[in-house]
């Protein structure tokens, strides 16, 4: 084994003790390496005294100036606890000034730079009302572009919200909301995976559900999109299903009996399309026959099963007298 030398431990020694001393030293704005800048000039000699005068400014709602000192105040005593404060107080004056992205990234400021130092739950409430607000808000100040919708603005942030904190109780909520803009903006794929997302990271919560049917509505939209892909047909189905048996009571139920009719009877079409080309334009009565009897026992009640017995019937008939010629 290795043996550290008594002068190594010495200095080993002398190190653990600065540390502990730097640790345990006080604040001080004197030793605060903040920038003083020209165009951020603090009014007050330390923070305890620009804060107040910060306040002041913020109480009589000049929210301009008082956010200007807030900022002073971050910049030149970045590690100080008035910092904390302040960073809140402009992010504050930014959503209240509708300044709403700059508002978010001033939030993710603290976020950052300051964990621990604040009401985290506080912060992650109003990145998610901005959010939210961004989602809803219409867009487009030219009479022609007035009450243009933009949800997708409002991805980016819902993703952060969900980063910043994956346990928190609007966590679900703020997953299952970028699938519904990626569904809304018809980025149909996109939401499917937003969706799963919720529904594997918060099972217990009430936007698993949503999300599950959410899913299955996309896939069937996909499938509609493209009648003749039986694989995504196959993938619709398969979704719808197993909504159906995880929520036998849910209030989407009755949608979800609409779009599972409407996938069975594109799969089934699809089948009776398969068979009725061996039948007709192939005429190989045995593929035939193979391809209608596998659609009659999958698709019992479709449209076509009864005109599909009547094919098997006759193709039986056919391909024994094919196998005794």
């Amino acid at each position: 084994m290795n043996r550290i030398p008594r002068a190594g431990l010495a200095v080993l020694g002398l190190v653990a003790l600065t540390a502990t001393a730097t640790a345990s030293k006080p604040y001080s704005a004197e030793s605060d390496s903040g920038k003083k800048g020209v165009f951020l000039r603090p009014s007050e000699d330390t923070p305890h005294e620009q804060l107040a005068y910060a306040d002041g400014l913020y109480q009589r709602n000049r929210l301009k100036r008082a956010d200007r000192q807030y900022r002073a105040l971050v910049r030149s005593w970045p590690r100080s606890p008035e910092a904390v404060t302040a960073q809140y107080k402009h992010a504050t004056i930014l959503a209240k000034r509708d300044k709403l992205v700059k508002a978010f990234e001033a939030y993710q400021d603290l976020v950052d730079n300051y964990t621990g130092r604040f009401q985290y739950e506080d912060v992650l409430e109003r990145q998610f009302e901005i959010a939210e607000e961004i989602m809803n808000r219409r867009v487009g100040k030219l009479l022609i572009l007035r009450g243009f919708e933009a949800p997708e603005r409002a991805l980016d942030l819902l993703e952060k919200v969900v980063t910043n904190g994956p346990r928190w109780e609007k966590a679900p909520e703020a997953q299952h909301l970028m699938g519904e803009i990626q569904e809304y903006t018809k980025q149909y794929e996109l939401a499917t995976v937003s969706y799963m997302e919720t529904m594997l990271r918060y099972p217990r919560s009430p936007f698993a559900e949503k999300s599950a049917f959410g899913r299955a509505r996309c896939l069937s939209t996909i499938s509609n999109e493209s009648p003749t892909d039986n694989e995504a047909a196959e993938e619709a189905w398969y979704q719808l299903s197993i909504f159906n048996t995880t929520y036998p009571e849910s209030e989407y139920r009755d949608q979800a009996s609409i779009l599972t009719r409407q996938i069975y009877d594109r799969l089934a079409l699809n089948a009776y399309q398969v068979a009725t080309f061996y039948d007709r334009q192939a005429r190989n009565h045995k593929a035939a026959l193979n391809a209608y009897e596998s659609f009659v026992q999958r698709f019992r009640t479709s449209k076509w099963t009864e005109e599909a017995k009547t094919r098997i019937e006759a193709l039986s008939k056919a391909v024994k007298d094919d196998e005794n010629k």
